[in-house]
């Protein structure tokens, strides 16, 4: 948008120039009319004066057209900016709603806090030693946890503990 508005001033000069260059012309084909000069001449003249005032209408022409144009795509960017917005509350909505409903699980399941800690990185496809590293605690201690949520869940593994909350996200309802 910034080379239109660029290009904008580019065009409005160069129609200055020429309409300034056309009514020079003009100017001196007036003041050249009581003499007697060569149609070869004025016929130049006039040639000048028609490129001139043709040229700025052509340049006034393309300000007018990319005025519009920068005009149409302010108006898709601030359309655009608004449904950014409401795509981010939509999906604050499902993210907090998904949140309340493994949160909810959770405590169905009377896991502790440690234990669903370990068991939202396990969702998020973190491993016993990323978690062990993140926390702080040994890879022992976060493989015994999550064996305690899969316990406690009556789950087999990590993988159906992924599934379990997220396999209804992954295709549509039918």
């Amino acid at each position: 948008m910034q080379k239109i508005l660029k290009s904008d001033k580019v065009f409005l000069l160069s129609s200055l120039f020429l309409i300034f260059v056309g009514c020079l012309s003009v100017v001196d084909v007036y003041m050249d009319k009581n003499d007697q000069l060569a149609t070869v001449h004025l016929v130049g003249e006039f040639i000048l004066i028609f490129i001139s005032f043709s040229g700025s209408a052509f340049f006034i022409y393309h300000a007018t057209v990319n005025k519009e144009k920068a005009k149409s795509l302010r108006s898709e960017v601030h359309d655009l900016k608004l449904k950014n917005v409401h795509y981010l509350q939509q999906i604050q909505s499902y993210k907090k709603g998904l949140s309340d409903a493994i949160d909810e699980e959770f405590n169905r399941w009377a896991l502790t806090p440690s234990e669903k800690e370990v068991g939202i990185m396990l969702i998020k496809g973190l491993g016993y030693s990323e978690i062990a590293n993140a926390r702080a605690i040994s890879e022992r201690t976060a493989r015994s946890q999550g064996s305690s949520i899969l316990m406690k869940s009556g789950l087999k593994n990590k993988s159906e503990l992924i599934a379990y909350f997220l396999e209804d996200l992954l295709y549509p309802n039918t």
